[in-house]
């Protein structure tokens, strides 16, 4: 192990030189990627119907778009590097990522329906709730009655209404891109024979799961962890440090 440390602290220099002449290599490929795509570009606006041009113009753009996106790459390699040195921490760059995406998802301005623009904080918030009033129809929030729950009668559900909601899943997916993963996805039943559970699931192309269910790694049960519930997760946790 000693000698293999020494070998990478070694190794370590020759690397931070080959990277840095390598990613001047990649801005200076980009930059003449650039400029031959201009210089091919403007000549084709003075002869537009020249085919040799125009074949030229297709392959210095897909030189640019190569040289472009292996820029891209190294940036966002290093990037990820500068946050696993600093960005779990108490430093610098740690609180100005957060600043930084605080102020994304902060709202500074905004329009009315009236197109009168306002930065004030209670402004703003009350146009947002004007927007969700006539969206939703309602201004008010109802609240059940206390008998409510008393009352409330739990029937046995039908196995098809679970069929059902997939289908609800599936439009949404058609309407917003949002996709339901089914690897993630599992399906608990109760009072159900396992063999109709085992149909449904089969149905639905999710996996069949049975209790306790496990979150993160953990159990979802109303006692006490002991020890042996905690195993499984330090033991990944273990693996994970010693590689």
């Amino acid at each position: 192990m000693y000698v293999l440390t020494e070998k990478l602290k070694m190794l370590k220099h020759v690397l931070r030189k080959w990277s840095k002449n390598k990613i001047s290599e990649l801005m200076v490929d980009t930059n003449a990627s650039k400029e031959a795509l201009e210089i091919i570009q403007y000549k084709l606006h003075n002869d537009c119907l020249n085919a040799r041009l125009q074949q030229q113009e297709k392959l210095a753009m897909e030189k640019y778009t190569e040289a472009v996106s292996n820029e891209l790459k190294d940036l966002k390699q290093r990037s990820k590097c500068k946050w696993d040195l600093e960005g779990d921490g108490c430093t610098v760059y740690y609180h100005n990522f957060v600043k930084e995406r605080n102020s994304k998802n902060s709202f500074w301005s905004l329009d009315d329906k009236n197109g009168n623009r306002t930065s004030d904080n209670d402004q703003v918030c009350r146009i947002i709730e004007n927007y969700y009033i006539g969206l939703l129809g309602f201004s008010s929030i109802s609240t059940p009655d206390r008998d409510f729950f008393n009352n409330l009668q739990v029937k046995r559900a039908d196995p098809m209404s679970l069929i059902t909601v997939m289908s609800i899943m599936d439009i949404l997916a058609l309407e917003t891109g949002l996709n339901l993963n089914v690897q993630k996805t599992t399906l608990l039943v109760a009072g159900l024979p396992e063999e109709e559970a085992m149909v449904l699931a089969q149905k639905c192309g999710i996996q069949l799961v049975k209790p306790p269910v496990t979150y993160l790694g953990l159990p979802l049960i109303s006692s006490r962890l002991s020890v042996k519930n905690y195993q499984p997760i330090i033991e990944r946790i273990t693996k994970r440090i010693s590689n």
